[in-house]
């Protein structure tokens, strides 16, 4: 999911990626569950909040 503007309201916000994960039992329970989420960069930033201006490792797109 690309949940945008959730932690601010810029216009040119390119999102945060969040994924969530469940183990579920025999009987359809949840029993874990993992949850993650990671800023979307561009091409020429792929870290916004963490490394600045770090490009990509690859032409590959989050979404």
């Amino acid at each position: 999911m690309n949940f945008l503007n959730l932690f601010n309201d810029d216009p040119e916000d390119t999102g945060i990626a969040g994924v969530d994960i469940y183990k579920m039992d025999a009987d359809g329970k949840a029993i874990e569950h993992w949850d993650t989420l990671q800023p979307v960069g561009n091409p020429g930033n792929s870290a916004p909040w963490l490394a600045p201006d770090i490009p990509r490792a690859n032409s590959n797109g989050m979404f």
